[in-house]
C-alpha cells in the first residue's frame, strides 16, 4: 500500500505547485465526489488543520481530523502533509455526551497541494485504500487571499470575520464546529458529532446573522448512503433535513443552541 501511495503522489500531482498562504483556507471538494469534502484551516504560516467529512464502508457518516505541516516541495512550491488522520467513535449526542467515551484511532495519512488559488490536489492512504484526485474550492474564508496583491481589489471584510475557525465546548472534547464566514453575510458551518449509538455524525449548513447578532443556520442538513474511497458514488448520497442551529459568538467564547427535526437528536444546548 505504501508503494501505491508513492506512485499516486509522484504520478498524479500538479506539474507545478505554489506557496501555501492563508488564502488557501476554506472548503474544498472533488467535482466527481459531490457529497463529501474538506475544510482546511491555516493555523499559522507553517501549520494547518484539516477536517474530512465523508462516509464509511456501509453508507454511514465518517469524519476525520488531522494536523498538518507546511513543507517545501523542492520545486519552488509547498504542500501540506498530514501524517495522522484521526477517526473517533464512542461518544453520544447531546446531554449524554461524555468525553471519556471518545475513542480516537489513527486512520492513515494525507497530503494536499495547490496549483492555484482555487485548484489543488488531495491524496491519502487510509482504511486500506490509497487515492489521489484533483480538488477545487467550494468557498473562501472572508478576508483571506492568496492572489498577488498588485492590481487586485481588496476583499470585503466584516467585523465578525474573526469568528471563523474551530469551536468546541471543553466539556465536550471530542466533538466541535467549523465556522467559516465566506462573505460578510454568509457563513458555512459544519458540526462534527455523534449519534445516540456512538457513531460519527456530521451536519452542514449555511447561516447569517439575525437581528440579535446571532449566527443562525436554518437549513442544517445531513447525509447518508455513499461509501468510502474508491466505492464512492455521488448518486448514492442522500441528503435530508436535520434542523436548526444558532450561535452567540464573541472573540474566543460563545454559546450554541440546536433543534433537530429528527427525534433521536431533539433540541437543547449544543
Amino acid at each position: 500500500m505504501a508503494g501505491l501511495l508513492l506512485m499516486l503522489l509522484s504520478g498524479a500531482v500538479p506539474a507545478a505547485g505554489m506557496p501555501i498562504t492563508s488564502g488557501h483556507a476554506g472548503h474544498w471538494f472533488a467535482v466527481d465526489r459531490s457529497g463529501e469534502g474538506w475544510v482546511l484551516e491555516m493555523r499559522s504560516a507553517d501549520s494547518a488543520w484539516l477536517y474530512w467529512f465523508t462516509y464509511d464502508e456501509t453508507g454511514g457518516q465518517r469524519w476525520m481530523t488531522a494536523t498538518g505541516q507546511v513543507v517545501d516541495d523542492g520545486e519552488g512550491g509547498q504542500r501540506i502533509d498530514f501524517p495522522q488522520l484521526v477517526v473517533t467513535r464512542g461518544a453520544r449526542f447531546g446531554a449524554d455526551f461524555d468525553p471519556d467515551d471518545v475513542v480516537r484511532e489513527l486512520a492513515g495519512s494525507a497530503r494536499i497541494e495547490f496549483s492555484g488559488c482555487d485548484q489543488g490536489h488531495f491524496s491519502y492512504e487510509a482504511f486500506g485504500q490509497a487515492q489521489a484526485f484533483p480538488v477545487q474550492r467550494l468557498a473562501r474564508v472572508m478576508g483571506s487571499r492568496c492572489e498577488t496583491p498588485h492590481g487586485v481589489t481588496g476583499r470585503e471584510v466584516a467585523d465578525h470575520a474573526g469568528q471563523t475557525g474551530s469551536w468546541y465546548d471543553p466539556a465536550h472534547n471530542g466533538e466541535g464546529f467549523a465556522v467559516h464566514w465566506s462573505t460578510p453575510t454568509q457563513a458555512i458551518v459544519t458540526w462534527y458529532s455523534y449519534d445516540s449509538e456512538g457513531r460519527q455524525h456530521w451536519v452542514l449548513g449555511t447561516g447569517r446573522l439575525d437581528a440579535e447578532e446571532r449566527l443562525r443556520i436554518d437549513d442544517l442538513h445531513s447525509t447518508r448512503g455513499a461509501r468510502f474511497g474508491a466505492a464512492f458514488d455521488p448518486d448514492d448520497v442522500e441528503r435530508f433535513a436535520w434542523g436548526t442551529l444558532d450561535f452567540g459568538l464573541r472573540c474566543d467564547a460563545g454559546d450554541a443552541r440546536c433543534a433537530s427535526v429528527i427525534p433521536a437528536f431533539g433540541e437543547g444546548v449544543a
